[in-house]
């Protein structure tokens, strides 16, 4: 995860049109909540770190967090420190207050549902902006996202970092369907629930087979997981599906044993 998490950070400079060739790029975190805001800062301001990436520093964070969802509430503390006291960046009271401190911004809080109103706030700074996963909890914020962007002329996107591993080199024209597992805990605050953690899997189907889905069905397993699966001529009722253009419907099905993972 590690790796495909340093090709995420390339690219979200990438997307922005930013280039290491300018002096170095100041970069703002909104949410210390997750893993990921402490990985990010690790990668650019660690110069001795293996996977260190030159050009780009984080220099500031907004907080954030929600009480509410547990894997926010039980870990902020512990990343906020490690943000302050071993990287030694600025935490800034309102998301207002990046805007001229940095010229990026990495969109991070773990609750999906901030991410409208804190990307709303965001784009006033019009500088680029990069959104981890989960993009948001429903359809009409991600939508309302979109929209946004596009209003204010602000560059962005959003990834699961999946989609730059390994499985880019199994890419080929000859495929007709494809076999995906990812981890798939749902959070019972998202409706959108397969941008929860369920993005992977859909991210690596798409990563295979190109954009151009024209059908997606979506049930809850049996098991409350979800993952990715393999092409067949028909799917069970409890199993997502996803379907191209004359190509076999690719499934989505919980795997027989669900190996345990890293929270993110």
């Amino acid at each position: 995860m590690t790796r495909a998490l340093r090709l995420t950070a390339l690219l979200s400079l990438a997307s922005a049109g930013l280039h290491a060739q300018q002096p170095e790029l100041r970069l703002g975190i909104i949410g210390a909540d997750t893993s990921h805001a402490v990985e990010f800062t690790r990668i650019f301001n660690d110069a001795s770190a293996k996977d260190h990436i030159p050009g780009a520093r984080i220099v500031a964070v907004y907080k954030g967090g929600s009480p509410d969802v547990e894997s926010s509430s039980s870990r902020i503390e512990k990343f906020s420190a490690t943000l302050r006291d071993t990287y030694h960046l600025t935490f800034v009271d309102r998301i207002a207050d990046l805007c001229p401190l940095v010229d990026g911004i990495l969109l991070e809080s773990v609750d999906g549902r901030k991410h409208l109103a804190q990307f709303k706030e965001a784009a006033a700074c019009g500088k680029p902006v990069f959104i981890d996963k989960p993009l948001a909890s429903t359809l009409a914020d991600a939508e309302a996202i979109a929209a946004i962007a596009a209003e204010k002329h602000v560059p962005w996107f959003s990834a699961s970092s999946l989609r730059w591993s390994a499985i880019q080199s199994m890419r080929s024209p000859q495929l007709l369907g494809a076999f995906v597992w990812s981890p798939g805990p749902l959070e019972p605050h998202h409706a959108l629930d397969l941008s929860w953690y369920g993005v992977h899997g859909v991210e690596m189907l798409y990563t295979l087979m190109g954009p151009g889905a024209t059908q997606v069905t979506r049930t809850l397993p049996p098991s409350g997981r979800t993952a990715a699966s393999a092409p067949s001529a028909s799917a069970a009722p409890t199993r997502p599906t996803a379907q191209w253009p004359s190509i076999p419907t690719t499934n989505l099905r919980p795997p027989t044993r669900c190996p345990s993972t890293t929270r993110r």
